[in-house]
């Protein structure tokens, strides 16, 4: 194995990596990398370790390093073994999601902003993850997983560090602008990671249907162009579905990378908010998760409505300490809207942060002091993972930190069913 910075750049074994097929209770998606070209790779898998005796060969047809097996017609909820042609004597497990509409309890994990390189040791993070959380089903990215797309050492040291952890747990992510931002480093992402697209010439985004909610992802980078709003056709793609599963005792959950409300480094942008609040009000979306920001803060936008409105998060701290934006605390020469109070922001305790002082034009983001007055619960400026169960209409919501404590605990119901704001909610927050 790798033993140097050197060594892991050029780590080029990736995987096995898991990722879920257009219907996760049915299909698996099983990706993996090779030194050399190679052709006719497979997948042996069952239900018993020692019944590894079916196959599924490569979509490929010629010699290639990336290879790809999609499995389909498995049965729902249901744990298979499997053997890879490369490894063929390394047997791994994974786990069918749950059928459309199913209301038994589910599990996953959220964060985003990892920033690999080569010895960013993000392999802890995935071990955390296990250890605090170790019945989620699969794990949701928010994008930026590579500092740097074009760098083959970068996408080599994520590989690395997640080798162990991504041959049993589904990888669904979104884009970021960090690893798609531009065309050629939008290239290498679809190289990596092959999810139900709909349309990959116009963004990366696809939706998924998870028991009993609907998981829409957003390429807020649009295939590349590096623009946060989605394109005319994901946009209408968008509130088509969500004008589909709107109100059909589903929790609708929207995930993607640039932020929309944050007292982060880059604050709550006008055009966002014009964009996605409306689409919220109008088919009641439960919760909003990105990242772009490099902390963890919680929003709950009309929260006064009978439908209880919807919960935003930023959820952008998964790269270690090196990576959270701790520079919020001053005002970075006039870079920061919102200076905070310490590694912790509660507005109803500690009102709403001053302005930098050498602020100007050129600051980066925009102030929002009447929403985040009347919305903001609790920022974190500390590594963490948000993990999420879902049972029935009724969500329990944790933000983790690396050293295992429980920054926020939140359990709320699902909007129209019963969601309603009160302090009673959330269970614990730190904020001193």
């Amino acid at each position: 194995m790798p033993e140097s910075v050197e060594e892991i750049g050029r780590f080029q074994e990736w995987g096995p990596y898991l990722s879920y097929g257009a219907d996760p209770a049915t299909m698996m998606t099983i990706a993996w990398r090779t030194k050399e070209p190679t052709a006719g790779a497979w997948v042996k898998y069952g239900k018993k370790p020692e019944e590894c005796d079916q196959v599924a060969k490569e979509v490929a047809k010629s010699a290639t390093r990336h290879h790809l097996v999609r499995i389909t017609g498995l049965d729902p909820a249901t744990i298979y073994h499997y053997k890879i042609s490369r490894d063929g004597n390394t047997t791994w497990t994974f786990e069918t999601g749950l059928p459309p509409g199913s209301r038994k309890p589910f599990e996953f994990i959220i964060n985003g902003d990892m920033h690999a390189y080569p010895c960013n040791r993000l392999d802890r993070y995935f071990l955390l993850m296990n250890s605090e959380a170790p019945n989620h089903d699969f794990y949701v990215g928010l994008g930026d997983f590579i500092n740097d797309g074009l760098e083959m050492k970068h996408w080599n040291s994520f590989f690395y560090d997640a080798r162990a952890y991504m041959a049993t747990r589904p990888l669904m992510n979104a884009t970021g602008n960090h690893d798609t931002g531009n065309k050629e480093k939008y290239k290498n992402y679809l190289d990596a990671f092959m999810h139900p697209y709909v349309n990959p010439a116009e963004g990366a985004y696809y939706l998924l249907e998870y028991g009993n909610a609907v998981l829409f992802f957003i390429d807020s980078d649009n295939a590349g162009r590096g623009e946060p709003l989605p394109g005319d056709e994901q946009y209408a793609w968008l509130e088509e579905n969500l004008q589909k599963y709107a109100r059909q005792d589903r929790w609708i959950f929207l995930f993607m990378h640039h932020q929309i409300y944050s007292t982060g480094d880059f604050s709550c942008p006008h055009i966002m908010h014009d964009v996605f609040r409306p689409l919220c009000q109008e088919y009641h979306v439960d919760a909003v998760f990105y990242g772009h920001d490099h902390h963890y803060e919680c929003f709950w936008i009309d929260r006064d409505t009978d439908w209880g409105g919807t919960l935003f998060f930023v959820a952008g701290a998964g790269g270690g300490q090196h990576h959270i934006d701790h520079g919020i605390m001053g005002d970075r020469e006039g870079q920061t809207k919102y200076i905070w109070p310490g590694r912790f922001f509660n507005v109803r305790k500690h009102g709403i942060p001053a302005p930098s002082p050498k602020a100007d034009g050129n600051t980066l983001g925009f102030r929002n002091d009447e929403l985040v007055k009347e919305s903001q619960l609790l920022g974190v400026l500390e590594p963490n993972f948000v993990h999420i169960r879902i049972d029935g209409d009724v969500m329990d919501l944790k933000c983790i930190g690396w050293q295992k404590q429980v920054y926020h605990h939140l359990r709320v119901k699902r909007a129209g069913a019963g969601r309603k704001w009160d302090e009673a909610c959330e269970i614990q927050k730190i904020d001193y």
